[in-house]
């Protein structure tokens, strides 16, 4: 008899550029089952200068060509700490579809950083269900 489990699990990402650049593709991590994105969270290690600004990221499906955020999670200059690291401020929006299939390649793209273009090493984790058959 197949039975299919729902279980929640983080998928990570992590950008260790050093500075953070532009661009399409960080990081790449397959989908081992069908699920979807219930939630996202994330530090960086140095929030980059440039008063009122952030480093945005976008968390979409490459193998559907979907965005996952209808407004952008962001790490954010004006909250950083003492030591320069910062929190992912603003969760952001997830948009209509939030759902992926086993083999679909979630990346992680940057579309937005600090005037001072110096942030580095962003580390952002997807609170994610699955539904696994066994």
């Amino acid at each position: 008899m197949t039975v299919k489990h729902y279980y929640v699990a983080p998928v990570e990402f992590e950008c260790h550029e050093n500075p953070v650049t532009l661009g399409d593709n960080k990081f790449l991590h397959t989908m081992e089952h069908d699920g979807e994105i219930l939630g996202i969270g994330g530090c960086i290690l140095n929030a980059g200068t440039g008063a009122g600004t952030a480093t945005q990221i976008q968390v979409r499906n490459a193998t559907l060509t979907r965005d996952y955020y209808s407004t952008l999670p962001e790490f954010r200059v004006d909250d950083k700490l003492a030591n320069n690291r910062a929190v992912l401020a603003s969760n952001g929006v997830l948009a209509t579809h939030t759902t992926f299939r086993q083999g679909d390649e979630l990346v992680l793209d940057i579309d937005g950083l600090p005037g001072g273009a110096d942030s580095h090493s962003a580390h952002v984790w997807l609170i994610c269900g699955f539904w696994r058959t066994v």
